[in-house]
């Protein structure tokens, strides 16, 4: 990951981070953080909070937030 993440520009682009965006509808992401921790984070409609593990760590980790049910598949 490089040092400008994604969710710092997408923050400072937009306003609002990626799972604050289309609240009114589910939305599915991929989040891995600069320690190496991994998951899938199923925001369903209202949802608006970070992935739990970015709200514990400490200010040395950066997540990256990708939305994976926009993707189109090559199938």
């Amino acid at each position: 990951m490089n040092e400008t993440s994604t969710r710092e520009r997408e923050q400072s682009t937009l306003g609002t981070m990626p799972y604050e965006q289309e609240v009114d509808e589910d939305r599915t992401f991929d989040v891995e953080c600069s320690c190496g921790e991994t998951a899938r984070l199923y925001c369903y409609a209202g949802r608006d909070w970070p992935w739990k593990h970015d709200m514990v760590t400490g200010l040395g980790h950066v997540v990256e937030y990708r939305r994976v049910d926009t993707e189109v598949s090559d199938d």
